[in-house]
């Protein structure tokens, strides 16, 4: 094994994908910043629609989401003047899609790729625990199975696929870094969910459902009720932009989560997103032949504890929003478990873990598993979080609209059952009922503006009281991933290594990390406020209305 970490990537070509994603982002910096001499960094990306503005290309997503980010602004003022033609020097933009054959490249391309890369890092995924079914099962379930075919093609590859430790579903038991079972090959001990014994049928059966939706979604009553409803729209608002198609499109986007979620329930898991990680972790291991391959299971992913710079966060996590909203004195409460163990991990600490964890199985060979988690080793439960929020808040309050501190309140943790009634009853109701008698008023500008400010509060209440329903299997029991073989991986590492690519969970301080780190790190990055400003910029709704999610393509 090579003595220092870098010396496995000199000279080595990388292939990433997810590269604008939280977690590829800083992958990408901490590669050009911390292996020096490595070969080359091919990232593979998407082009994707700009509203009615045409199509990004690859390299504009690069520069708007990519290198635009704060994640590169120590890499940008260590290298300084020669940032971009360094940058230009180590890094190639690569238009594919992952989910066409031969990862959507032209022979020629996919030929000089093969011939060029030896480690493969996929962390491109649908994040969201409630995507629509069709999303999901392309991008997680299937797309490894591209990318593995492609690995095959590389001379001595090596491939680390991340996942999330939460494929492990509803397992009361401490999970092992390994490889789910089989259904029908499940130990009699096993108590978590079971992979499909026919993985093609399996996936079949899911875009079978899908194809079912978009048929159902065509059905002459549903395009009557499209027409209904866009009529009554237009009639209410004036709006007559929304389209019949528009109306069909949010109804099957609907039908798909909804569907997805109770096949994934069915199966044992919480969620879409981890039934489709799931499945391909299942693909990856099928696929790989006898590829050295790493399967990195992060938990809950939250800004950074270490580098680039503490607090580095790129929009928010899991457990943001609410942070957010009770800073500004506008949740009081949320159904946590006040003592169930949140299993947060800093970006850095996973960064590290991916990139370790392709040497590892370069040196091992097979395949591994690695858990990178924090609560079996250093738990940190909801209750403390609330604890530090709040001293948090007390130290550097936000500031409410007239320009004095907000107080924020002694946090509570309602039973989830209550939780949800209250917000339908106390706080949803009242809104709805007042939003109903803002329609039927006369449309003056003054009208105009409260409407959207209701329909935008009526939004957030709605969102949170989701959350509460899609979080609630997260915040009211406690998860164990063993994280041994993640332990040895770090201990494999050189002293000097030890302190440069840290992912040990025993080195965090969660008093210091909540308050001192996360918190302002938000305050920076999502919200946007300058040192020492204390003022929130942005509406509460805004803060609310974040998407859920664990760990984007």
């Amino acid at each position: 094994m090579d003595d220092r970490l870098r010396d496995f990537y000199n000279g080595q070509s990388v292939l990433l994908t997810g590269a604008t994603g939280f977690l590829g982002k800083p992958i990408v910096e901490k590669l050009l910043r911390s292996a020096p001499e490595i070969g080359r960094i091919y990232v593979l990306i998407r082009p994707r629609r700009d509203g009615d503005r045409g199509v990004l290309t690859a390299e504009q997503r690069f520069d708007r989401e990519v290198i635009s980010s704060g994640v590169f602004a120590r890499l940008r003022e260590e290298w300084g003047p020669d940032f971009d033609g360094r940058l230009a020097g180590k890094l190639t933009v690569v238009s594919g899609d992952l989910s066409k054959e031969r990862l959507g490249l032209s022979e020629q391309l996919y030929r000089e790729l093969s011939a060029h890369v030896r480690v493969i890092i996929n962390s491109a995924a649908v994040v969201v625990f409630d995507a629509p079914l069709d999303a999901a099962v392309e991008m997680n379930a299937l797309s490894p199975r591209t990318l593995m075919r492609f690995a095959r093609e590389c001379a001595n590859p090596v491939v680390v696929h991340v996942s999330t430790a939460y494929v492990n579903g509803s397992n009361p038991d401490t999970a092992p870094e390994a490889l789910l079972p089989i259904d029908g090959q499940a130990d009699h001990e096993w108590r978590g969910p079971v992979l499909p014994a026919d993985l093609d049928a399996e996936i079949r059966d899911l875009t079978d459902l899908c194809s079912a939706v978009d048929a159902e979604s065509r059905l002459p009553r549903n395009l009557e009720a499209y027409r209904k409803a866009r009529k009554g729209e237009v009639s209410r608002d004036g709006d007559d932009d929304d389209s019949i198609e528009a109306h069909r499109e949010r109804w099957a986007r609907q039908q798909l989560i909804r569907r997805g979620m109770d096949r994934a329930k069915a199966r044992g898991w919480h969620d879409t997103y981890s039934f489709t990680k799931a499945l391909g972790e299942q693909m990856v291991a099928r696929e790989r032949g006898d590829i050295p391959t790493a399967i990195v299971r992060p938990s809950i992913i939250e800004s950074s504890l270490f580098e680039p710079e503490p607090g580095w966060i790129d929009g928010y996590r899991m457990a943001d929003p609410i942070i957010v909203a009770y800073g500004k004195g506008r949740l009081p409460d949320f159904p946590l478990g006040e003592d169930v163990v949140a299993d947060l991990v800093p970006v850095d600490f996973v960064v590290n873990a991916t990139i370790a964890s392709a040497r590892g199985a370069a040196s091992h060979g097979g395949l591994g598993v690695y858990h990178v988690a924090t609560g079996t080793t250093n738990p940190l439960t909801y209750g403390a979080i609330t604890r530090h929020t709040q001293a948090h808040f007390q130290r550097d309050p936000m500031l409410d609209r007239s320009g004095l501190p907000v107080d924020v309140p002694m946090f509570t943790f309602p039973s989830l059952r209550t939780f949800q009634r209250r917000m339908r009853w106390w706080r949803l109701a009242p809104v709805r009922q007042l939003n109903r008698l803002i329609r039927r008023a006369p449309s003056r500008p003054s009208v105009r503006r409260l409407r959207l400010r209701l329909g935008a509060l009526e939004n957030a209440l709605e969102r949170l009281h989701y959350y509460s329903v899609i979080y609630g299997p997260y915040i009211q029991h406690s998860y164990w991933f063993d994280t041994a073989r993640t332990r040895a991986l770090f201990e494999e590492l050189s002293a000097e290594d030890r302190q440069e690519w840290r992912f040990d969970p025993e080195a965090i301080d969660w008093d210091h990390y909540v308050q001192d780190v996360h918190i302002p790190g938000l305050k920076r990055n999502v919200l946007k406020m300058d040192v020492g400003q204390i003022g929130p910029p942005v509406a509460e709704e805004q803060g609310l209305n974040a998407p859920a999610a664990l760990d984007d393509e």
